[in-house]
């Protein structure tokens, strides 16, 4: 699993893009992030392919302060969607910080 090693990312912050590699992706339908917050709950939100080859990426901006709500650390994986079945994507760890750490 790798470790997300960008600036540091705080609890209820928004304006912030989470972006996935993908790898090859073509023929891609739809694609969710999903997520495992610190407290063990897990949901996903619905993503944007942002490009499908050599290295395909999907993406999901956050602009709610409920969205990431907890401190700790987060994994964050895509699943695309093609036009038979779903590919889950390599799981990233995300330490998210609480204000003035």
């Amino acid at each position: 699993m790798n470790k997300y090693s960008g600036k540091k990312i705080y609890q209820y912050q928004t304006s912030l893009r989470i972006r996935l590699s993908c790898g090859d992706i073509s023929g891609a339908l739809n694609a969710n992030i999903y997520y495992r917050k610190p407290s063990g709950a897990t949901g996903h939100w619905g993503a944007i392919i942002q490009d499908t080859t050599p290295s395909g990426h999907v993406y999901f901006d956050l602009s709610a302060t409920g969205q990431l709500n907890e401190s700790g650390e987060w994994r964050f994986w895509p699943k695309i969607g093609f036009l038979v079945g779903s590919a889950p994507g390599e799981a990233i760890c995300v330490k998210v910080y609480k204000e003035g750490e």
